[in-house]
């Protein structure tokens, strides 16, 4: 998942990171609205803002406002380190997920996998930059949006999904996705990836093709 994050220097911001980057998201730091601007994009499934003042909240709601609307179901958690009295009830219309009482990290981060279900699905889900893909569920998302894909073509971009660098050769492709029985040759394999590429490459090389072995997932920088 790739997160929008708004620490506040904190040693319990610091923590959340951590916590976000070990499971594997990827964290895009912003300071002001303006830097969510910059940031913001298809691409961002969570905002998380760590002790925010009323004002931010509201400039960062109202910077999403000004987004084109890209990110209308982008969730938004304000998470707080130690209670407040009174909180500003116009918060409460504002953020998605709210956490009065000092919120444990684990409880954040679980918090947010909720959402990421809700959006995406139950299950085991891969993402890779702007690409999602629910194993469980045999689902993939681009941008957010779901695309259409045979059982083949979504065991194949499974399999370089889950293994991004390596290398596949296509008769190893061959035997894993389409069986030891099958008699076809490897030109099926490149009739699949072309067709997979076709629908998520408009903006993106995703798999590229090893000359003299096979295909591989790109690994992200």
């Amino acid at each position: 998942m790739e997160l929008a994050f708004n620490g506040d220097g904190s040693e319990y911001a610091w923590q959340l990171k951590e916590a976000f980057e070990k499971d594997g998201d990827l964290i895009k730091e912003f300071r002001t609205s303006e830097d969510l601007i910059q940031i913001i994009g298809e691409m961002t499934r969570l905002i998380l803002i760590v002790n925010p003042t009323p004002v931010l909240l509201k400039k960062c709601v109202q910077a999403l406002g000004r987004s084109g609307g890209k990110t209308k179901k982008t969730p938004l958690i304000a998470a707080f380190s130690a209670p407040i009295e009174v909180p500003d009830e116009g918060i409460f219309a504002i953020a998605d997920d709210f956490v009065i009482q000092p919120a444990r990290v684990d409880e954040i981060v679980l918090r947010a996998d909720v959402h990421r279900r809700k959006m995406y699905g139950s299950g085991r889900v891969i993402q890779r930059q702007n690409l999602i893909i629910n194993v469980d569920n045999h689902q993939v998302f681009l941008d957010g949006k779901p695309l259409d894909f045979t059982y083949k073509e979504f065991e194949l971009l499974k399999t370089f999904a889950e293994n991004p660098g390596r290398a596949y050769r296509r008769e190893d492709l061959l035997r894993m996705i389409w069986g030891d029985d099958y008699y076809g040759g490897t030109r099926t394999v490149d009739v699949h990836v072309r067709r997979i590429r076709s629908k998520i490459e408009a903006n993106r090389r995703f798999i590229e093709t090893v000359h003299g072995v096979g295909y591989r997932f790109v690994r992200a920088d």
